[in-house]
């Protein structure tokens, strides 16, 4: 099986990680995608309840069809012992899954990043790496056409304020975010 792991916070969901997992699907057809919320950010950032997370997950990724799931193998690693890391992840997987093939979604914000991540030449022997364009950051060659630039931190932002995020994110992850007040002051 060809699994593509989309990894981060997801805190909150929203149109940009579902135009990600979409190119993906249809660039690279994998048998899945994993949209894969972190349960601790690797470089300390505070973060909305891992359940919560999951679950606006789960819902945003729904209208995708059932090739689009939301995993919770990050809390699978971090209950393994697990730091919070993309190598201890592909490595996790690697030892479950050794017959699946792994591609790795990654920003191309991320390409910026690549010194701080742990292991990331290891990584690249663990994982195909597909590069998603992103407004606002470098293209990566093959990259595929800029993806908007949405920020979860101004999402969140805008929560704080009491502000919408119609159009932003999924009509269900808004509903969510409404009924469990998360962001709010």
């Amino acid at each position: 099986m060809r699994i593509a792991l989309l990894g981060g916070s997801f805190d909150p969901p929203h149109l940009g990680h579902l135009l990600a997992a979409t190119e993906v699907l249809l660039v690279h057809e994998p048998d899945e995608v994993w949209l894969a919320p972190c349960v601790r950010h690797p470089f300390g950032k505070s973060l909305a309840p891992f359940a919560d997370r999951l679950a606006m997950t789960a819902l945003a990724a729904a209208p995708l069809g059932p090739r689009v799931l939301a995993s919770e193998i990050e809390a699978e690693v971090a209950a393994a012992g697990g730091g919070g890391t993309t190598v201890e992840l592909l490595r996790f997987l690697r030892d479950r899954r050794p017959d699946d093939r792994l591609i790795l979604v990654v920003g191309a914000d991320i390409l910026l990043e690549a010194a701080r991540w742990s292991h990331w030449d290891e990584i690249g022997r663990l994982a195909e790496r597909v590069v998603i364009n992103r407004t606002g950051f470098p293209p990566a060659e093959g990259g595929g056409p800029p993806l908007p630039e949405i920020a979860s931190t101004e999402l969140r932002s805008r929560l704080a304020r009491g502000e919408s995020l119609a159009g932003l994110v999924p009509a269900a992850v808004d509903r969510y975010l409404r009924e469990k007040r998360l962001y709010r002051r």
